[in-house]
């Protein structure tokens, strides 16, 4: 499995957050490639979604869309 650059995973975050991708599969992945990335922490993460830093993948497995597009507006800039 390739990993995605910067620019597609920004351009992933803004389409999510516009309402492109209504059903994001296992989002934490996407967000632990923008931690790799250096997008974002997982820090930065933990304080938007309001959880632990050791629960912020396993939580974006188990977002729902709506909070999904929240979180992907603040990371798409």
């Amino acid at each position: 499995m390739t990993q995605p650059t910067e620019a597609c995973l920004r351009a992933t975050f803004r389409a999510i957050a516009d309402g492109e991708h209504n059903n994001p599969s296992r989002f934490g992945t996407t967000l632990q490639s923008a931690v790799r990335l250096n997008l974002t922490t997982k820090a930065a993460l933990a304080t938007l979604m309001g959880v632990s830093e050791a629960h912020v993948f396993t939580k974006g497995n188990n977002m729902k869309a709506g909070e999904i597009r929240s979180l992907c507006r603040n990371l798409a800039l």
